[in-house]
């Protein structure tokens, strides 16, 4: 006796296991898949996110580091100038000034430092020069007044033929030496 199934039977079954199927597909898809998608989606953008941080923040490692580096500079400069304020250190860097010239051999004719002019934040020492010696001897000493100090600044130098030797040059040097007063000041 052979059973047969009857193909309206066999539709009905057919149907009875794919929808359960289907069910429990699209249930796995919006109930589980899907979150979790959306889950590593979030990690991924997250995990990228510190990753940008970290390639920054060599980089800002770097500009760190260099911005220190200045700063140290800059406050180096700052001790310094602040030192030129005091009578001492401008004392010695005039003789500094004159010892430079004998080194150079110039003959100096008139070395006259005037009064300091004291504005707000900064004192000014005006000095006036005047020397004789070759030209080779004057660019020599204006060389080493460059090396000497940034806050020397040569206002205004006239360079004339000697009255007595042809060969040798007059300087008139006009100078003025900068000096902090921050701590002097309103």
């Amino acid at each position: 006796m052979s059973t047969r199934v009857s193909p309206l039977r066999r539709k009905r079954h057919s149907w009875a296991v794919t929808l359960p199927l289907v069910g429990a597909t699209l249930a796995f898809f919006f109930v589980l898949f899907l979150p979790e998608k959306r889950r590593i989606a979030a990690l991924q953008d997250e995990l990228r996110e510190k990753q940008e941080f970290l390639a920054q923040s060599n980089v800002l490692a770097a500009t760190l580091r260099r911005t220190l580096d200045e700063r140290r500079k800059i406050d180096d400069f700052l001790r310094d100038w602040q030192a030129q304020a005091q009578p001492a250190v401008r004392s010695r860097l005039l003789a500094d000034m004159s010892a430079a010239a004998r080194e150079h051999q110039l003959r100096t004719t008139l070395f006259a430092p005037s009064a300091p002019v004291l504005r707000r934040q900064v004192a000014q020492l005006p000095v006036r020069w005047e020397l004789e010696g070759t030209f080779a001897q004057v660019h020599a000493l204006l060389a080493s007044l460059e090396e000497l100090s940034p806050h020397v600044w040569i206002e205004e130098l006239r360079l004339q033929q000697g009255a007595n030797d042809p060969a040798a040059l007059r300087a008139e040097l006009n100078l003025l030496i900068f000096a902090d007063r921050s701590g002097y000041s309103d």
